[in-house]
């Protein structure tokens, strides 16, 4: 009975995204370390106002857990925010506030595609393959398939000139080992061919936040948003 508890607590904290490095958890990590180092904005200067819509980012696999789906939209919704603020705009969340119609908004949306790609038998091939990998130095006998990932991100504004800085995509691709070992099976359900692939989501979905937010800040750095934003 204790054992039965134990492994269902496990399991309900990996789901969860939750770290355990004795169980080997992977866990989301989707915080992103700011190097933006923009002068605030003095006090007696007033504020212009934006308001960020919740980021519509599309899936095209329905085995991504809708947790970790939610977790990773707050967290793009939260740090472009961050990155305005510190540019100097007073940002209005729409899930937080009440919309005027005269508004500026700025809807981020994007991409994150999911396809597989079949490794060779042959351990000097798989080998090869990891090089190209987020995980090229892993023993090539832990991995099953690889999960190659595009994603992208641009957003869509109101007026349409009011965000030209985000109106080109900013894109990812790489892969990730999809290994044998899975921390996160329930042991009590029957066996899905979807639940090998939670730990390397996971990994991808840190990458793609990373990517995506570095994109995102290289272009604050190289564009003067105050020149670009319509208000």
């Amino acid at each position: 009975m204790f054992f039965k508890g134990f492994v269902l607590n496990a399991i309900i904290l990996g789901m969860l995204g939750c770290h355990n490095a004795w169980l080997g958890y992977t866990s989301l990590d989707l915080k992103y370390k700011e190097t933006l180092q923009n002068p605030p904005t003095p006090s007696n200067t007033p504020k212009l106002t934006l308001t960020l819509n919740a980021p519509k980012i599309f899936f095209n696999k329905r085995f991504v857990p809708h947790f970790y789906q939610d977790e990773f939209k707050k967290a793009i919704e939260k740090q472009i925010a961050s990155f305005l603020e510190k540019e100097g705009y007073q940002i209005n969340l729409t899930s937080h506030t009440q919309t005027q119609s005269n508004d500026t908004f700025i809807s981020p949306i994007g991409n994150v595609l999911i396809s597989f790609e079949e490794v060779p038998n042959d351990l000097k091939e798989i080998k090869e393959k990891l090089k190209d990998t987020i995980m090229p130095t892993i023993n090539p006998r832990n991995v099953a398939r690889l999960l190659i990932i595009k994603a992208n991100l641009q957003a869509e504004c109101t007026p349409q000139v009011a965000c030209s800085f985000l109106s080109t995509p900013i894109k990812t691709h790489f892969k990730v080992p999809i290994l044998y070992a899975n921390h996160l099976d329930d042991l009590a359900q029957p066996a899905e061919d979807n639940k090998a692939y939670n730990d390397a989501i996971i990994k991808a979905l840190n990458k793609i936040y990373q990517d995506l937010m570095k994109g995102l800040e290289e272009r604050l750095k190289n564009t003067s948003t105050k020149d670009t934003l319509w208000l």
